[in-house]
């Protein structure tokens, strides 16, 4: 019975993949099946790496809550249901499960939905967790190849074969679903800047990947929605009655406006609130520092709860959060990986930098500026919060994948790597 159930669930994944394939565009069809095989290897070497590498084992304390869900679902369907919608420590399912908190809670609910279709095999719950990752990232490669039509290669590189975002973003890990939407987000996103309106699936996507980023990755959503709404914004409002047409007018605006709905936001959620926010960033740093070794953390200048000593970081937490560990700091195989990694990054902003000033003069800088200010505030957030180098390298990868691209975007040296490789 069970080879039967997996051979089915196996077989649906292959006709989802084929008819995806089929309605994308022609030119981009060859990138769709190494892609999506890459993508599913890596959430089976996920499952590996936790399996004989961490001693952390998140991904299977998971996978054991879903399938006690599953098991319910199996005896009584409407008190699955029902604790899906609204479970609470009233059910008796509270107090069997190993992790309650809230966005825990959220992905385990969702997993064991997975876990009840292919009768509790964890290895094939993976694959449909990377498949759902794998849609919303092909999904942004569409789009963006249909806004940058020679950022091809570009955005194949950034969503499809750079080694930590696609190995971090796959399996069972609460990364895998918030970076599918995410990426879908960032689609929907470059389709309004592109002035066409959403399709019916496409709202419905949008509704469903910023609740469930909101839901497991609240400070992800926190930064990048602000972002984009405030670009849209001034495309479509603020240009429209501009009476001075300027870039610095523009700039004044987009920061403006950018500054009033983050105001907005740090009301929505408690970590949020201004009071609270940089307490919340120094107690995770305190915590983190507590648990890593000297040579494997980001050191700060006597951090503390103050706007003057957070700025005063920034800086260090900025470049640190893109470039390090570097490959002389590593110890480890997946630190040699990373700091490899960051290697090929700061080459290419080397080369970067050199064309910063042209940005003011891009049809497309209200998408650069979304994309700089998420990647930087993000990030400078993450390594505050985040100094460990092993942890910072999963978490980063909400916004990896678009600093990879603002990167390697009609950048010199990829020019030059693509005329050779003709």
């Amino acid at each position: 019975m069970n080879s039967v159930v997996h051979s089915i669930t196996i077989v649906l994944m292959g006709v989802f993949s084929f008819l995806l394939w089929r309605r994308s565009p022609s030119a981009l069809q060859k990138f769709f099946w190494p892609a999506l095989l890459i993508k599913l290897l890596a959430g089976i070497a996920l499952g590996l790496v936790y399996t004989y590498y961490y001693q952390a084992n998140d991904t299977f304390k998971f996978f054991t809550d879903a399938k006690i869900l599953a098991a319910s679902a199996r005896s009584d369907f409407a008190s699955y249901l029902r604790f899906l919608w609204s479970g609470n420590e009233n059910s008796p399912l509270w107090n069997q499960l190993r992790t309650v908190e809230p966005r825990s809670l959220f992905f385990v609910k969702g997993l064991s939905v997975a876990s009840l279709v292919t009768n509790d095999n964890y290895w094939i719950s993976s694959l449909w967790f990377s498949f759902f990752s794998f849609t919303g990232c092909w999904y942004l490669f569409i789009r963006l190849n249909t806004l940058f039509k020679a950022a091809t290669w570009a955005a194949a590189l950034s969503l499809f074969f750079f080694p930590s975002f696609v190995f971090w973003s796959s399996g069972i890990v609460k990364e895998s679903i918030a970076a599918g939407g995410l990426c879908f987000i960032a689609g929907v996103f470059l389709l309004g800047m592109s002035r066409r309106k959403p399709l019916l699936f496409e709202w419905i996507g949008l509704l469903i990947s910023v609740y469930a980023m909101w839901t497991l990755k609240y400070y992800w959503a926190a930064i990048l929605i602000p972002t984009l709404i405030t670009s849209l914004f001034l495309m479509y409002v603020i240009e429209r009655f501009m009476i001075i047409k300027s870039r610095t007018v523009e700039a004044v605006a987009w920061i403006s406006t950018f500054s009033a709905l983050c105001i907005g936001v740090s009301f929505i959620h408690p970590n949020f609130h201004l009071d609270r926010l940089l307490h919340v960033i120094v107690e995770n740093n305190e915590i983190f520092m507590t648990i890593s070794s000297p040579g494997d953390a980001i050191h700060f200048d006597q951090l503390n709860a103050s706007w003057y000593s957070v700025a005063l970081n920034a800086p260090w937490a900025l470049f640190s959060g893109l470039f390090r560990p570097f490959v002389w700091e590593a110890d480890t195989l997946f630190q040699y990986v990373i700091g490899f990694e960051n290697l090929v990054l700061l080459l290419f902003f080397v080369f970067t930098w050199s064309r910063i000033r042209l940005i003011t003069h891009s049809p497309h800088r209200l998408i650069i500026y979304s994309g700089m200010v998420y990647v930087s505030l993000l990030c400078i957030f993450l390594a505050l919060s985040t100094p460990n180098f092993g942890t910072l390298s999963r978490y980063r990868i909400g916004f990896l994948p678009v600093f990879c691209f603002l990167l390697f975007d009609q950048n010199p040296l990829w020019s030059k790597v693509l005329r050779n490789r003709k």
